[in-house]
């Protein structure tokens, strides 16, 4: 056949026709749809002439990563009848919960079952954040390391962070900035957190974050105070000898009252011996063994 190509893999019995003279194009008209909760969207997905009369399958890969077949063999599976509707080149959907983010294939296949093609198109239902929680250190030692992380998971896309040190920003990079120049620190925006390596005495201040994902007014956390402290090498010491004596004072204190016998001395657990008399001898018996002794 003309026009035809006939491509074999030497390894496997499978071989592929190819049409190359044949479109079999898929395309939509938003690659990204975009919008709230309770709103309806629609998702187009148009293909040429060549398919002719195909097969139609709508998929969903959700943010988990999860896929579910949304539309197969001409009707939308149970899951979705209720607010998924699919007609001529395309979909809508009705009443959109957060959870319908994701990632949907449109995928036709012609009727023939030569020709296959699919388009993805990128959902995203936006989700304002929320208030982030963070975690601070109370106190750490200085040339020590910190760990202060920033977390909001209720908004969609997912939030960057920023950190503020007494109602300053914090620089992604310290280098350059005069308030922040003798500070040693990374700070990742995508995770929230941020790490003081080595901790220093400019270090010291309440540190608080906000979370933003485009969608409504930034989130700013509550404040949260750290603080810088010297190892004090002296006063270990000197705790660890006070301890070290107050257990000797109460070693001696224990002897002494033992030696004094104000304590209870160890009572002996041996059992009493008794001592038995062996029975005295009677008149009779004497009697008995003396006539005895004369009969031979």
């Amino acid at each position: 056949m003309e026009g035809v190509k006939l491509l074999c893999v030497s390894l496997s019995i499978i071989c592929l026709t190819v049409h190359p003279a044949l479109g079999y194009e898929v395309s939509t008209a938003n690659s990204v749809v975009r919008s709230q909760p309770g709103k309806s969207l629609e998702l187009s997905c148009t293909y040429t002439a060549d398919f002719d009369s195909p097969r139609i399958e709508w998929k969903r890969s959700d943010l988990q990563g999860s896929t579910t077949l949304i539309y197969y063999e001409k009707q939308v599976t149970e899951k979705f009848r209720e607010r998924f509707e699919v007609y001529d080149k395309g979909m809508r959907i009705t009443n959109a919960e957060p959870s319908d983010s994701g990632d949907y294939m449109c995928e036709v296949t012609a009727a023939t079952g030569n020709g296959f093609n699919s388009v993805t198109i990128k959902v995203i239902i936006e989700v304002p954040p929320k208030v982030p929680q963070i975690s601070v250190p109370t106190s750490v030692t200085n040339g020590g390391s910190a760990e202060l992380s920033c977390t909001e998971t209720h908004g969609y896309p997912k939030s960057k962070y920023k950190w503020f040190r007494n109602g300053i920003p914090i620089p992604v990079k310290s280098a350059g900035n005069s308030l922040f120049h003798n500070s040693s620190y990374i700070l990742n925006i995508e995770t929230g957190v941020l790490l003081f390596n080595p901790v220093t005495k400019s270090d010291v201040g309440e540190y608080y974050c906000e979370a933003s994902n485009g969608v409504g007014p930034a989130m700013r956390s509550q404040a949260k105070k750290m603080d810088v402290y010297e190892t004090n090498v002296g006063g270990i010491v000197a705790g660890v000898i006070i301890a070290l004596l107050i257990i000797a004072l109460i070693g001696i204190g224990i002897w002494f009252a033992y030696r004094k016998g104000y304590l209870p001395r160890k009572k002996d657990t041996k059992p009493p011996v008794s001592y038995h008399q062996p029975p005295e001898v009677t008149t009779d018996d004497a009697d008995f063994k003396q006539k005895s002794s004369f009969v031979v």
